[in-house]
């Protein structure tokens, strides 16, 4: 199983401004939508969730939520080459 690991603020931050760069999207709007990919329902929440232990999710449950959340929000279609880069990405960090 691979897993998106957030073990603390600074990971959070890394994996929104993955989001921001490949998907096009402001820098506040990728990282709540990184919390909603990690099950948490705000930044802030998942914020206090790091202070006290490392965060992770399953890689698929993650990208379901994502594709849901971007298609919804933002109008964008997360094709297999941006799948791709995502996965690169948010996983060999």
């Amino acid at each position: 199983m691979t897993t998106v690991v957030n073990k603390s603020s600074g990971d959070l931050s890394v994996s929104a401004h993955t989001l921001k760069s490949l998907l096009g999207i402001k820098f506040s709007r990728a990282g709540q939508r990184h919390a909603s990919a990690m099950d948490f329902k705000s930044v802030n929440h998942l914020l206090d969730a790091l202070k006290i232990q490392a965060v992770e999710r399953d890689f698929d449950q993650y990208m379901a939520v994502l594709k849901e959340e971007i298609m919804s929000n933002h109008q964008i279609t997360i094709n297999d080459d941006l799948f791709a880069k995502l996965q690169k990405e948010l996983l060999h960090r």
